[in-house]
C-alpha cells in the first residue's frame, strides 16, 4: 500500500510494500530445495509510518531421478564398491581322511553416491565359472556401508584354492570383484 501519513501539516509518503532478492538454494529435505527472503509491509498507522518484516520462502521439489544436494538439484547416482574383503576365521576338517581347511569371509560394500544402493547378490568364482550365489537385496544408503554375511569356501586335501569373488547391484552391474585364497592346511 502507499498511505501517507499526516504529521504536522504535511503528508509523509512512508513507502510501498517490497521485498529484498531471493538468496540462494539450500536444501529443505533430499528431495526439497528452499530459499527465502525479507519482505515489509509498509503503511501509515495513527499518524505514524511502519514497516513490517516478514520472511518469505519459496520451495521446490527436485524431479523424479535427481536430489536435492547443496542447494541444487542433481542426478541421484549411486556409487557402490567393494571396500574390504577379509577372513574371518580358518576352520580344519577330514574330507575322507585327508585334512582341508573351511575358509570364512565377509566383505564390506561401500555407497559413495548421494542415492540409495542395492547389493542384489554376490557370485563365488572356481576356474571361471560360478560355483554359487548369494542373493542380497540389501540397501545402502549414501556415505553407508554394509558387511555381507559370513559365508565360506574350502581348500582341498594339501591343494590351496583361489577363488574369485563379484558382487552385483540390483540391474546385475558387477559392483566389485575380489581375488581370495583358501590355504591348504
Amino acid at each position: 500500500n502507499n498511505d501517507g501519513c499526516f504529521e504536522w501539516g504535511s503528508i509523509t509518503d512512508c513507502g510501498s510494500d517490497s521485498c529484498d532478492d531471493f538468496g540462494s538454494w539450500t536444501c529443505k529435505d533430499s528431495l526439497t530445495r528452499t530459499r527465502s527472503r525479507a519482505c515489509y509491509s509498509k503503511g501509515c498507522s495513527e499518524g505514524s509510518c511502519y514497516s513490517t518484516p516478514a520472511t518469505n520462502t519459496q520451495d521446490e521439489s527436485c524431479p523424479p531421478g535427481k536430489i536435492c544436494q547443496n542447494g541444487d538439484c542433481v542426478n541421484a547416482v549411486a556409487q557402490l564398491s567393494v571396500s574390504d574383503l577379509k577372513t574371518t576365521r580358518v576352520i580344519p576338517f577330514d574330507e575322507g581322511g585327508c585334512i582341508s581347511n573351511r575358509c570364512y569371509y565377509v566383505a564390506t560394500i561401500s555407497n559413495s553416491g548421494n542415492a540409495n544402493g542395492v547389493v542384489s547378490s554376490e557370485k563365488l568364482w572356481y576356474s571361471g565359472a560360478v560355483i554359487d550365489v548369494k542373493n542380497f537385496n540389501q540397501v545402502i544408503s549414501p556415505s553407508s556401508s554394509w558387511t555381507t554375511p559370513e559365508n565360506s569356501f574350502k581348500s582341498d586335501c594339501f591343494i590351496a584354492y583361489s577363488y574369485e569373488l563379484t558382487y552385483h547391484d540390483d540391474s546385475g552391474n558387477e559392483i566389485g570383484r575380489r581375488g581370495v585364497t583358501c590355504l591348504n592346511p
